[in-house]
């Protein structure tokens, strides 16, 4: 059950895991260990991808035609000496 639950948690826990099988079931799971962190790297790019797009979207209707007001520096007149 340890044994499982390690190769199931991590990438690294299913590499070490293969190391103590026979070859055959070792690479069967290092190639399904891969192929399930692909898909979640796949997964975490498309949903990081759309958020980022919805978020411009929004930005872009939301701010559309807001202006910059003017900022004051407190800055003296150059030639206003007392």
């Amino acid at each position: 059950p340890e044994v499982t639950e390690a190769a199931m948690a991590t990438l690294g826990g299913a590499v070490a895991v293969s190391r103590q099988l026979p070859d055959e079931v070792g690479a069967a799971l290092l190639t399904a260990a891969d192929d399930a962190f692909l898909r979640g790297l796949v997964l975490c790019s498309a949903i990081s991808g759309t958020g980022s797009l919805v978020l411009a979207a929004f930005a872009a209707t939301r701010f559309r035609g807001v202006g910059v007001a003017p900022q004051r520096t407190g800055e003296h007149e150059v030639g206003a000496v007392a």
